[in-house]
């Protein structure tokens, strides 16, 4: 078992070729130029929300609030929402400059493999055994060093990725200066003949290392070809199937792992390679033993996952992709009450002197262009923002809420106010609440929240 702390701090080498990557740009301009990681580093961790829109940092929010927002504070999701979209800069910028660009050719960074705990010789017992091995992780944590660490343990692997990701990959490798990274073998699985490698590997007992929830196919990551419906983080989702039926048909014992980075510490300190239970198919299956076995695979793989974003939300950098999987319905049902009978309930209570507030564990703001709605995060059902309703909505958002009062001095327009709020009420998402004035300093730190200044998306 390898314990290492391989240290990759150091800035790129100046002569390491320079490596592009997915938002590779994007970071260059908020960077200003900056090559030295620990600038870099501090540069992203100042990054504020208006710079962190274009990440996806309203869908880390929207989704991070759905899977944890029933026992998380919404201030906590917010600053675990900015920590991903940072982690998804970061290690970006920190695996491709600071690590592919300099392997083999800065000598301070070390060419043995990175994660704690890697285990390569229980990859070789597995391999030992002649089925081949599947190797399956997430987009978590450390996951970009996984098939790299294994390369330079000596094991090969055949590595499906989309498009996109699949040539920023091939040209880290051909960038590097260490030979063994060429035992990764990149493969665009959004082309007819990615398929066929994988097939092909499988087929010769050899090792496939996945992102399993890349999801993605020849119809891209949002078809709907070879899904299976599972439950992930309590709600259904909806995710590819491929790989589980490659495995099942070759009798590939499958291998779930991923690598988190843990203790709090710098966010430069290598993760910790965790692995789950090995699941194997028993051979080669067909039919019915087929459908069976993928099912189980699904799910097995994604409770471990599960295990991994619990532990670590902060370093899920797909968590801006989970509506996408999702089948669209609630974890449990929910009880709306009709638009007329919680009208009435809104009057009462603004007549007994009582004060609105939105229940912010359900409700996310997302904008896209000029236009604002908040989405039910439980339902993925939006609700658009009227402009000339958005100071009511932002103090109903705020920890003072709308009483008659501020109604009052607000053109007194409680009719219209009711008559917009009523079927956000009938869904259980505002709540009418006993007078409890908030300090100013409750009300100043959710100012620099999600609402006063909203969180945005490209798309939801």
């Amino acid at each position: 078992m390898i314990q290492q702390t391989t240290d990759s701090r150091t800035a790129s080498s100046p002569a390491a070729p320079a490596v592009q990557y997915r938002d590779a740009a994007w970071a260059s301009e908020l960077l200003g130029g900056a090559h030295d990681a620990d600038t870099v580093r501090d540069t992203i961790a100042r990054l504020d929300e208006s710079a962190l829109e274009p990440l996806g940092l309203g869908l880390f929010y929207m989704n991070l609030l759905a899977a944890l927002g029933d026992r998380v504070d919404p201030g906590e999701v917010r600053r675990l929402a900015l920590a991903a979209a940072r982690t998804k800069l970061w290690r970006g910028w920190e695996f491709y400059h600071g690590y592919m660009s300099s392997l083999g050719h800065d000598p301070a960074v070390a060419t043995a493999p990175r994660l704690l705990d890697f285990d390569p010789e229980r990859l070789r017992s597995l391999l030992a055994g002649g089925k081949g091995l599947m190797v399956c992780s997430f987009h978590l944590g450390d996951y970009r060093h996984l098939p790299t660490d294994m390369a330079l343990a000596g094991l090969g692997c055949t590595l499906p990725l989309d498009t996109r990701a699949c040539s920023d990959y091939r040209q880290a490798v051909a960038a590097t200066g260490e030979e063994r990274i060429r035992l990764v073998q990149a493969v665009d699985v959004e082309e007819p003949g990615g398929a066929r490698a994988l097939a092909k590997a499988l087929a010769k007992r050899q090792l496939v290392f996945a992102y399993v929830d890349g999801n993605t196919g020849t119809d891209g990551p949002m078809g709907d070809q070879a899904r299976t419906e599972i439950e992930l983080l309590g709600y259904p989702v909806r995710v590819k199937n491929g790989l589980m039926r490659l495995a099942a048909r070759f009798g590939t014992p499958i291998l779930p792992v991923y690598a988190v980075r843990r203790g709090g510490g710098d966010q430069r300190d290598p993760g910790t390679w965790v692995a789950g239970e090995v699941l194997e198919p028993g051979g080669a299956l067909r039919g019915e033993a087929q459908e069976s076995f993928v099912r189980e695979a699904l799910e097995h793989l994604y409770r471990f996952f599960e295990t991994g974003v619990r532990e670590a939300p902060e370093q899920w950098e797909t968590a801006c992709f989970y509506h996408r999987w999702r089948a669209g319905t609630a974890p449990r049902p929910i009880e709306e009450t009709p638009v007329d009978v919680a009208r009435r309930r809104l009057e009462e209570g603004i007549a007994g002197g009582r004060v609105l507030r939105l229940d912010r564990r359900w409700v996310a703001e997302v904008r896209r262009g000029g236009a604002s709605a908040w989405a039910d995060v439980r339902t993925l059902r939006a609700f658009e923002v009227p402009a000339e309703r958005r100071s009511l909505l932002d103090r109903l958002a705020a920890d003072a809420g709308v009483d008659r009062e501020w109604l009052a001095a607000h053109g007194g327009a409680a009719d219209d106010a009711l008559e917009l709020l009523a079927p956000l009420a009938g869904r259980g998402l505002i709540t009418v609440e006993d007078r409890r004035a908030g300090s100013p300093a409750q009300e100043d730190e959710f100012r620099g929240g999600p609402w006063s200044s909203p969180l945005s998306s490209r798309s939801v």
